[in-house]
Protein backbone atom coordinates (compact mmCIF):
# COMPACT_ATOMS: atom_id res chain seq x y z
CA UNK A 1 0.00 0.00 0.00
CA UNK A 2 0.95 3.50 -0.51
CA UNK A 3 0.82 6.11 2.18
CA UNK A 4 -0.31 9.59 0.36
CA UNK A 5 -0.70 12.57 2.44
CA UNK A 6 -3.64 14.95 1.95
CA UNK A 7 -1.84 18.04 3.56
CA UNK A 8 1.32 18.46 5.55
CA UNK A 9 1.18 21.93 6.78
CA UNK A 10 4.09 24.07 6.77
CA UNK A 11 4.74 25.79 10.45
CA UNK A 12 5.21 29.35 9.46
CA UNK A 13 4.91 31.05 6.60
CA UNK A 14 8.47 32.55 6.60
CA UNK A 15 9.92 29.03 5.32
CA UNK A 16 12.19 29.74 2.21
CA UNK A 17 12.23 26.21 0.68
CA UNK A 18 8.46 26.49 0.09
CA UNK A 19 8.66 30.24 -1.37
CA UNK A 20 8.27 30.62 -4.98
CA UNK A 21 8.74 33.43 -7.71
CA UNK A 22 7.38 33.51 -10.59
CA UNK A 23 7.09 36.09 -13.49
CA UNK A 24 3.75 37.84 -13.85
CA UNK A 25 1.84 35.95 -16.87
CA UNK A 26 2.03 39.23 -19.18
CA UNK A 27 5.71 39.35 -18.89
CA UNK A 28 8.48 38.23 -21.41
CA UNK A 29 10.57 35.40 -20.07
CA UNK A 30 13.79 37.18 -20.47
CA UNK A 31 15.14 38.80 -17.58
CA UNK A 32 15.27 42.36 -17.17
CA UNK A 33 14.27 44.80 -14.91
CA UNK A 34 9.87 45.47 -16.08
CA UNK A 35 9.99 41.54 -15.88
CA UNK A 36 11.34 41.44 -12.91
CA UNK A 37 9.42 44.27 -11.23
CA UNK A 38 6.21 41.96 -12.45
CA UNK A 39 7.44 39.08 -10.59
CA UNK A 40 4.83 37.73 -8.04
CA UNK A 41 6.09 35.63 -5.35
CA UNK A 42 3.83 32.53 -3.59
CA UNK A 43 4.51 31.06 -0.23
CA UNK A 44 3.00 27.09 -0.09
CA UNK A 45 1.36 26.44 3.13
CA UNK A 46 1.49 22.83 2.35
CA UNK A 47 4.74 20.24 1.13
CA UNK A 48 4.59 20.01 -2.47
CA UNK A 49 5.32 16.40 -3.51
CA UNK A 50 8.11 15.29 -5.73
CA UNK A 51 10.47 18.57 -3.90
CA UNK A 52 13.34 16.85 -2.05
CA UNK A 53 12.28 17.20 1.78
CA UNK A 54 8.73 16.32 1.38
CA UNK A 55 9.26 12.74 2.25
CA UNK A 56 11.27 13.37 5.48
CA UNK A 57 8.62 15.80 6.12
CA UNK A 58 5.55 13.71 5.46
CA UNK A 59 7.29 10.67 6.95
CA UNK A 60 7.89 13.01 10.35
CA UNK A 61 3.88 13.87 10.13
CA UNK A 62 3.46 10.10 9.76
CA UNK A 63 4.90 9.05 12.38
CA UNK A 64 3.69 12.06 14.67
CA UNK A 65 0.01 10.83 13.90
CA UNK A 66 1.00 7.36 15.24
CA UNK A 67 2.43 9.11 18.12
CA UNK A 68 -0.16 11.51 18.92
CA UNK A 69 -3.05 8.48 18.91
CA UNK A 70 -0.79 6.05 20.66
CA UNK A 71 -3.84 5.63 23.41
CA UNK A 72 -6.63 5.22 20.47
CA UNK A 73 -5.29 2.37 18.72
CA UNK A 74 -4.12 -1.23 19.19
CA UNK A 75 0.01 -1.41 19.38
CA UNK A 76 0.25 -3.49 16.53
CA UNK A 77 -1.17 -0.46 14.21
CA UNK A 78 0.98 2.03 15.98
CA UNK A 79 4.22 -0.62 15.25
CA UNK A 80 2.92 -0.71 11.35
CA UNK A 81 3.60 2.89 11.30
CA UNK A 82 6.29 3.16 12.81
CA UNK A 83 8.41 0.02 12.01
CA UNK A 84 6.71 -1.48 8.51
CA UNK A 85 6.62 2.07 6.43
CA UNK A 86 9.72 3.00 3.87
CA UNK A 87 9.38 6.46 2.46
CA UNK A 88 5.93 6.13 1.12
CA UNK A 89 5.62 2.26 0.60
CA UNK A 90 4.34 -0.06 3.91
CA UNK A 91 4.96 -3.96 3.90
CA UNK A 92 2.69 -6.01 6.16
CA UNK A 93 1.76 -9.42 6.88
CA UNK A 94 -0.70 -10.85 8.79
CA UNK A 95 -1.61 -14.37 9.39
CA UNK A 96 -5.55 -13.87 9.60
CA UNK A 97 -7.66 -12.63 6.79
CA UNK A 98 -9.97 -11.21 10.15
CA UNK A 99 -7.19 -9.83 11.53
CA UNK A 100 -5.79 -8.22 8.82
CA UNK A 101 -9.82 -6.99 7.76
CA UNK A 102 -9.52 -5.77 11.06
CA UNK A 103 -5.75 -3.87 11.22
CA UNK A 104 -6.72 -2.62 6.85
CA UNK A 105 -9.99 -0.37 9.38
CA UNK A 106 -7.71 0.56 11.80
CA UNK A 107 -4.98 1.68 10.10
CA UNK A 108 -7.03 3.82 7.77
CA UNK A 109 -8.51 5.53 10.89
CA UNK A 110 -5.20 6.27 12.47
CA UNK A 111 -4.15 7.86 9.55
CA UNK A 112 -7.06 10.01 8.64
CA UNK A 113 -6.42 11.67 11.87
CA UNK A 114 -3.17 13.08 10.43
CA UNK A 115 -5.09 14.03 6.87
CA UNK A 116 -3.42 10.92 5.45
CA UNK A 117 -5.86 8.63 3.25
CA UNK A 118 -3.64 4.95 2.02
CA UNK A 119 -4.36 3.77 -1.13
CA UNK A 120 -2.23 1.13 -3.66
CA UNK A 121 -3.32 -1.95 -2.02
CA UNK A 122 -2.61 -5.36 -2.44
CA UNK A 123 -3.13 -8.23 -0.81
CA UNK A 124 -3.09 -12.03 -1.49
CA UNK A 125 -6.42 -12.63 -0.15
CA UNK A 126 -9.23 -11.45 -2.51
CA UNK A 127 -11.85 -10.97 0.65
CA UNK A 128 -9.04 -8.12 2.06
CA UNK A 129 -9.51 -6.65 -1.75
CA UNK A 130 -12.81 -6.46 -2.00
CA UNK A 131 -13.08 -4.70 1.40
CA UNK A 132 -11.18 -2.08 -0.18
CA UNK A 133 -12.76 0.88 -2.69
CA UNK A 134 -11.41 0.15 -6.01
CA UNK A 135 -10.03 3.90 -6.51
CA UNK A 136 -7.58 2.38 -3.66
CA UNK A 137 -6.41 -0.80 -5.08
CA UNK A 138 -3.21 -1.16 -6.80
CA UNK A 139 -3.06 -0.35 -10.64
CA UNK A 140 -2.58 -3.77 -11.66
CA UNK A 141 -5.41 -4.95 -9.14
CA UNK A 142 -7.59 -2.70 -10.45
CA UNK A 143 -7.79 -4.18 -13.70
CA UNK A 144 -8.75 -7.67 -12.23
CA UNK A 145 -11.86 -9.55 -11.65
CA UNK A 146 -11.26 -11.31 -8.63
CA UNK A 147 -13.48 -14.61 -9.69
CA UNK A 148 -11.66 -15.35 -12.60
CA UNK A 149 -8.26 -13.62 -12.72
CA UNK A 150 -4.82 -14.64 -11.70
CA UNK A 151 -3.39 -11.72 -9.10
CA UNK A 152 -0.49 -10.15 -10.78
CA UNK A 153 3.26 -9.78 -9.87
CA UNK A 154 4.15 -6.79 -7.85
CA UNK A 155 7.67 -4.97 -8.32
CA UNK A 156 9.58 -2.81 -5.64
CA UNK A 157 13.05 -1.91 -5.08
CA UNK A 158 14.04 -4.75 -7.10
CA UNK A 159 11.95 -7.96 -5.83
CA UNK A 160 9.01 -9.19 -7.28
CA UNK A 161 6.00 -10.53 -5.48
CA UNK A 162 4.16 -13.30 -6.99
CA UNK A 163 1.22 -12.67 -5.31
CA UNK A 164 -0.61 -15.52 -6.69
CA UNK A 165 1.91 -17.94 -4.68
CA UNK A 166 3.56 -15.71 -1.93
CA UNK A 167 6.86 -16.22 -3.43
CA UNK A 168 9.24 -12.99 -3.59
CA UNK A 169 11.61 -13.22 -6.92
CA UNK A 170 14.59 -11.36 -7.55
CA UNK A 171 16.41 -10.44 -11.10
CA UNK A 172 19.87 -10.97 -10.88
CA UNK A 173 21.46 -9.91 -14.19
CA UNK A 174 25.43 -11.06 -14.08
CA UNK A 175 27.87 -9.41 -16.09
CA UNK A 176 29.73 -11.83 -18.04
CA UNK A 177 33.58 -12.20 -16.59
CA UNK A 178 35.90 -9.39 -17.75
CA UNK A 179 38.64 -10.36 -19.82
CA UNK A 180 42.16 -11.07 -18.48
CA UNK A 181 45.01 -8.46 -19.18
CA UNK A 182 46.20 -11.54 -21.15
CA UNK A 183 43.29 -11.96 -23.27
CA UNK A 184 43.21 -8.26 -23.89
CA UNK A 185 46.72 -7.87 -25.10
CA UNK A 186 46.37 -10.74 -27.46
CA UNK A 187 43.12 -9.26 -28.87
CA UNK A 188 44.55 -5.80 -29.02
CA UNK A 189 47.60 -7.12 -31.20
CA UNK A 190 45.26 -9.35 -33.43
CA UNK A 191 43.57 -6.15 -34.17
CA UNK A 192 46.69 -4.48 -34.97
CA UNK A 193 47.71 -7.02 -37.10
CA UNK A 194 44.89 -7.84 -39.27
CA UNK A 195 44.32 -7.04 -42.39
Amino acid sequence: MAVVPVKVWVKGLKTPIVTFNFLHSGSSSTLCTEALRKQLEYQMTVHLFQAVPSLACSNYALRKTANDNVQHFFFDVINTITRNVYVDDSLKSLPLVKDASTHVRDLCSLLQQGGFHLTKWVSRSREILESIPVKDHGKEIKRLDFQKDELPVERALGVQWRIEGNTFDFDVNLKPKAPTWVQSSISLVLLLLSP
